[in-house]
């Protein structure tokens, strides 16, 4: 099976009654009623034209593109400061 790079947009939107239509051009992920924004995932190949087609659109207010992919996930070395730091204390 073949995976399709993907790639997360935050649309900011004026209004969600319109965010709908925010579908043809991926899958729609997260919508917060409270913030008003759309967290969309969309083909990598295709993410530059997808920016420009949804900033045409009258009810977007701005279009982010997510920066997930850049955190660094790993979180076995994470803990071994704070476990280090316990251990002086103790001693």
């Amino acid at each position: 099976m073949i995976q399709t790079k993907r790639k997360g947009l935050i649309v900011y939107v004026y209004s969600l009654k319109q965010a709908n239509v925010l579908k043809k051009f991926g899958v729609i992920h997260y919508q917060s009623r409270k913030m008003n924004y759309v967290v969309l995932y969309v083909d990598d190949v295709k993410l530059d034209d997808v920016i420009q087609k949804i900033n045409k659109l009258h009810f977007v207010r701005a279009v982010d593109v997510s920066h997930l992919d850049e955190i660094d996930m790993s979180f076995k070395d994470a803990l071994v400061p704070l476990q280090k730091s316990i251990e002086e204390g103790v001693s």
